[in-house]
């Protein structure tokens, strides 16, 4: 099996000839994926970032873009994110975009990025988060919003942490099964549990009485996280009540959970 020729990707790089980059870096491409491995793609990127400035990781972000494949989109996402204050409104635009698609790796990617540009311009960022994310009518979108908070919830910012919960207040009422199997037990449970406990359960109290039954199963589906397991105590007394919920579906996530519970126990 022929293996990424480092040398190849620098001579392409410094020529800044983007697109013969692509068509390489896509002769790897996986039998049972679209785009190449993580690590060739990571390689690529790291080459990218030691040997061109801003300006130029912009330029060939653009090329990427417009190039439309996946593999050309996800580096294309990542590039962007790297250079957030150059355009913002541009990169914005273009994240919007690449989240949006249709393969989900190339989805992934996105989340991957816009969790970047939040850990390294939060305040900012999340603004835009607010304002063309949340609402918006794709569940792609709204599902990277997701992911990206997870992952930008690792670094434990206190500062963070009121923004991030509004916004989760808002996505907690979704009833899209591909932002709700993305929120309590991932992003929550094993999440925002882990890296937030004490906001997370006070949040979790507020939640439970909430009169909205996509918020109460997501509740349920926290507690079938494995850290969401850890919280015995509070979790029983929420999804024994469960059981007599007037929503067939929150009955059937505290149902589901305490099986999960009762097997490991």
């Amino acid at each position: 099996m022929i293996k990424l020729d480092i040398n190849k990707v620098r001579s392409y790089v410094r020529k800044e000839n983007f697109y013969r980059l692509i068509r390489y870096l896509e002769m790897f491409k996986r039998a049972s994926r679209v785009t190449p491995s993580n690590e060739n793609k990571h390689s690529v990127l790291s080459v990218m970032y030691s040997m061109l400035d801003d300006k130029s990781i912009m330029n060939a972000a653009d090329c990427f873009f417009s190039i439309c494949s996946p593999t050309s989109l996800e580096l294309s996402a990542h590039l962007y994110s790297k250079v957030y204050f150059h355009n913002r409104e541009k990169v914005n635009r273009k994240l919007l975009v690449i989240a949006d698609h249709e393969n989900w790796e190339v989805r992934e990617w996105a989340a991957g990025a816009c969790a970047h540009v939040l850990k390294t311009n939060f305040f900012d960022y999340i603004k835009f988060l607010e304002a063309d994310w949340v609402n918006s009518d794709s569940e792609n979108i709204r599902r990277t919003v997701v992911v990206a908070l997870k992952y930008v919830s690792k670094d434990k910012k206190k500062a963070y942490e009121s923004k991030i919960f509004k916004i989760i207040d808002v996505l907690l009422k979704d009833n899209s099964p591909y932002v709700k199997k993305n929120l309590g037990a991932f992003a929550i449970g094993d999440g925002l549990l882990k890296y937030y406990p004490e906001t997370t359960i006070k949040k979790i109290k507020e939640w439970t009485l909430s009169e909205n039954e996509q918020v109460r199963w997501n509740v349920a589906k926290i507690f079938s996280s494995a850290e969401g397991m850890k919280y015995q105590e509070i979790g029983k007394t929420i999804l024994y009540s469960y059981l007599d919920d007037e929503n067939h579906k929150v009955r059937r996530a505290a149902e589901s959970t305490l099986k999960k519970w009762e097997k490991k126990e």
